[in-house]
């Protein structure tokens, strides 16, 4: 059962008790930020999961599970990945979807997300 959820050191958790919490963010990655999923890991129900994140992070889960899974793509890019193995790693079941969601969320395409590889960045001798 899903504990009182709150916010640590910038984290959404799960508090079990005063000495085991579970980061939100973790099982999010863990059931592809799928709502019936993650309601699931939690062993609860969606509709459960609906009223305990409405009244403890005043948010609906599935845009939480949104924001999480964008956050995720951020980090992706963050080690220089390839947009479309982002896509894939984030769960996204096509390029097209995920194109969309990224322009949608950081205003730019992911071509514009991507990192130069290291071999390509100047760098003084």
């Amino acid at each position: 059962m899903i504990g009182k959820i709150r916010h640590r050191q910038g984290k959404l958790i799960s508090e079990l008790d005063e000495d085991h919490f579970v980061d939100l963010a973790t099982v999010a990655r863990l059931c592809e930020f799928r709502t019936r999923e993650f309601a699931s890991k939690l062993k609860i129900s969606e509709r459960q999961l609906e009223r305990v994140f409405h009244q403890e992070a005043g948010v609906a889960p599935k845009a939480w599970l949104r924001d999480q899974r964008m956050i995720y793509v951020k980090e992706l890019f963050e080690r220089g990945l390839h947009k479309r193995l982002v896509a894939s790693i984030a769960g996204f079941k096509s390029y097209s979807h995920f194109a969309s969601e990224v322009t949608q969320h950081f205003g730019t395409q992911p071509k514009h997300l991507e990192k130069l590889p290291s071999e390509e960045v100047e760098t003084e001798s």
